[in-house]
């Protein structure tokens, strides 16, 4: 039942001890896995094991690389994290419940996140990739959770503050990692490329003429600064929200340390060190850093999205007070100036089917190929996660790339969660970010719950969570050098970033009582500015990142005028049981499959690397049955599989191929919108023919590839291979559409696109259109 926000205030000022000793729990938990995520490369979609290890592209690895290559958790990072912030909410609950009332702030986004989770969720039982489609709706369902609780939580001034503290000792800390890229390890990475080009091309599975080795030459050869991610987009959006959190607690420094500066005049002597006031000129020290790996990064979108939102939090400053009254009418205002933005950008992209820069273009390119998948997926979208394999089939011409992201938020929600579920997500964006907007009332301040003598283990928490989290998810392996630069360097930096953001010139703690309304104003204009640069990238569908947003949101939301909250005492205990209940099912549904694949994978990748494929087949084949809705595991197996094929038994040989195709089969039926694994059975089966001299095997070969064309029409030397078979088997009209297709969709291509046929292929195009053109003459004689 719903009760007035009065009484609720004042009952939730004070907290049982049941309350008080979950609160302190789900604190740590969350800045904890904050701070981890941050110093973690989570990618937000999936790919093969044996290419992320570098061993895509390699027979034998040889053991003179084990210590170079270590298997990847990424994914196994994902739904740890995950079922980590959702068991955290079933702490909460279960902690309200005995407290006797679970009280619910801002129950109406606690609605639209249950909506969309459970509209989500049948998006992803309907998708191609299940796999991917679960670990996606888990993620960002605990994600938009994380955000409701913070709600909850930081309602309380000094929580609010650790928060801050959190943000800017982190956010220091990735600059001085960005400034350390910048100065020593991208020049040396790019110095290693231009040197081992070969090698290192080698072990990422392509070739040294392939197009993909050019944009892989492209992206190492770029300086900028990506700190512990793997692409500076995304780098710069988290920088944003940082910069604004490191800026906003200096000056409400400042403003301490003149407030302590008159109150000490008197006592002061000539010559002393005003230690307030050095701590906030540190704390700007913080902010200019972060600002210029900003700027490094180079990321246009992200320095325009940050310097609006600049303007607005200098127009909020300044205007101060006729904002408190009409803050209603500057929402409307803003409102009606991005759609019209929006509209702007919309109608250009109409008229002339691209956008001013090359770059925008094929943001357009992407954009206007997912709104044909929203087209024939209106309702619940191709699902969580499923957009790169969606967007292959409908990707055009002209857009060389093989993209994962439509890099536009409102695009991506509704592409892969359709129409109601990406409406309820951007739902819960737009509430947030209006709803930050609402003043507080003179008075309405919750009792300060925060002690200053816990404030030091929490921030040793989250030290030790981001040094352990790059040791258990960082790929860091046994390597003790990895260990130092990686892990223990990092959390030593965190660490005295920390105590820097914290101090405020007097008590260890007394850095909490300085942040105030500025810092929440600043924080709050970087997080529209976070989902502004979010309608060029995707840093909203990374899960560092999209952690940071959804944490911060709701700790502003929290601070922010109070609304009604919403109350449960009779059915308390139904409901925290029953979230607890919930977290379970999730736990044993979706992260023990994950976990079992994972070490069943680092077993094959380690029988890999020490020469031994025969070792690594058992491995694969565990990995792949531990998870049965995974189909790259289904494929990584087959590919095992193939490096064990014996030269001189030819028995032998048939067998492995079988058993090779056979898994190459089930990565298929796994996910059937995949064209990589439709492709990868035709190969095998084409093997199989030629191995066999059987004509049995040719049909299902055929049969694949062409699958896999149909799903991936644009890929121009997909169609060239299937063209090399279609010759081979005798088929010589569809041999020359193959061909006719690919040259099509090769003059397309934009000039100076990587993805045009070199001279060596277009040589053997001719002599395949030549044999086939002979067949046909051939064949047409002898009729």
């Amino acid at each position: 039942m719903k009760v007035s926000a009065s009484n609720e205030i004042s009952s939730a000022g004070k907290p049982g001890r049941r309350n008080g000793a979950a609160d302190r729990i789900v604190l740590v938990l969350l800045l904890a896995a904050l701070a981890a995520r941050l110093f973690l490369a989570e990618m937000p979609f999936q790919t093969s094991s044996l290419r992320l290890a570098g061993l895509a592209g390699v027979e034998s690895s040889g053991a003179g690389r084990a210590e170079a290559i270590t298997a990847d958790r990424t994914e196994l990072s994902r739904v740890t994290f995950a079922m980590l912030l959702l068991a955290a909410w079933a702490v909460w609950l279960i902690g309200r419940a005995g407290g006797g009332s679970i009280i619910v702030r801002h129950g109406w986004l606690a609605l639209v996140v249950l909506a969309f989770a459970a509209v989500s969720l049948a998006g992803a039982l309907s998708a191609s990739d299940k796999r991917a489609a679960m670990n996606a709706w888990v993620e960002q369902v605990s994600l938009l959770a994380a955000g409701l609780l913070a709600v909850q939580l930081f309602t309380d001034r000094r929580r609010f503050a650790l928060l801050a503290v959190v943000l800017v000792g982190v956010g220091a800390t990735l600059a001085v990692k960005g400034l350390w890229q910048v100065r020593v390890d991208v020049p040396d990475r790019i110095a290693d490329f231009r040197m081992y080009r070969a090698e290192r091309l080698e072990q990422l599975g392509w070739s040294a003429n392939s197009p993909q080795a050019k944009l892989i030459e492209q992206r190492m050869s770029d300086p900028a600064p990506f700190g512990f991610f793997a692409l500076a987009n995304v780098f710069a959006s988290v920088m944003i929200v940082l910069f604004f959190a490191a800026a906003g607690l200096a000056v409400d420094k400042f403003r301490a340390a003149a407030r302590s500066r008159r109150s000490e005049r008197k006592s002061s002597q000539p010559g002393d060190v005003h230690l307030p006031t050095l701590a906030a000129i540190l704390a700007a020290a913080a902010a200019a850093l972060v600002g210029l790996v900003l700027i490094l990064t180079r990321s246009r979108g992200g320095i325009l999205a940050a310097a609006a939102a600049a303007v607005a939090a200098g127009a909020v400053y300044l205007l101060g007070e006729r904002l408190r009254r009409y803050w209603r009418r500057a929402v409307l205002v803003v409102v009606v100036l991005f759609v019209l933005g929006a509209a702007a950008v919309l109608g250009y992209g109409l008229a002339r089917d691209r956008l001013p820069t090359k770059t925008m273009t094929f943001r357009w390119f992407y954009w206007t190929a997912a709104g044909r998948i929203v087209r024939d997926r209106p309702l619940l979208g191709v699902g969580g996660g499923n957009f790169p394999a969606a967007y292959l089939r409908y990707r055009r011409p002209e857009a060389e790339e093989a993209v994962k992201m439509p890099h536009n938020v409102f695009v991506h929600a509704a592409a892969e969660y359709g129409l109601v579920g990406g409406a309820l997500y951007l739902a819960a964006i737009g509430y947030v970010l209006v709803s930050v907007c609402r003043p507080r009332k003179p008075g309405d301040e919750p009792p300060l719950r925060q002690s200053d003598r816990n404030v030091v283990w929490r921030l040793l928490a989250v030290v030790v969570a981001a040094g352990a989290g790059r040791c258990i998810f960082g790929a860091i392996g046994s390597s003790a050098l990895l260990l130092l630069f990686e892990a223990i360097l990092p959390a030593v930096v965190l660490a005295v970033m920390l105590a820097m953001a914290c101090w405020a010139g007097a008590g260890p703690a007394a850095g909490l009582d300085a942040p105030s309304a500025i810092t929440r104003i600043a924080l709050a204009c970087g997080l529209a500015g976070f989902v502004l640069h979010n309608m060029v990238t995707f840093s909203l569908w990374t899960p560092a990142a999209a952690m940071v947003f959804w944490l911060c949101a709701g700790a502003c939301l929290g601070r922010a005028g109070e609304v009604r909250p919403w109350r449960c005492r009779r059915l308390r205990w139904a409901v925290a049981l029953g979230g607890a209940v919930a977290v379970v099912a999730c736990g044993w549904a979706i992260w023990r499959p994950v976990y079992a694949k994972s070490i069943a994978t680092e077993r094959m990748l380690a029988g890999l690397v020490a020469g031994d494929p025969a070792a690594a087949v058992p491995h694969a084949r565990r990995a792949a049955q531990a998870d049965p809705l995974d189909a790259q595991a289904a494929a990584d197996a087959a590919m095992v599989i193939l490096r064990t094929l014996p030269g001189g038994d030819q028995n032998a040989r048939k067998s492995a191929l079988r058993a090779a195709r056979l898994w190459a089969e089930e990565a298929k039926n796994r996910n059937p919108d995949s064209y990589g694994a439709w492709r990868l059975a035709g190969e095998i089966a084409w093997q199989e023919a030629v191995a066999s001299a059987e004509k049995t095997q040719v049909e299902p070969a055929l049969r694949y590839m062409a699958r896999a064309a149909e799903l991936n029409p644009m890929d121009i030397r997909l169609r060239v291979a299937f063209a090399r078979m279609l010759c081979s088997a005798g088929r010589a009209k569809q041999c020359l559409r193959e061909l006719h297709a690919a040259e099509y969709v090769d003059r397309r291509l934009l000039t100076g696109s990587v993805e045009h046929f070199n001279p060596a292929e277009q040589a053997e195009i001719e002599r395949l259109r030549a044999r086939a053109k002979f067949m046909e003459r051939t064949t047409g004689a002898a009729r």
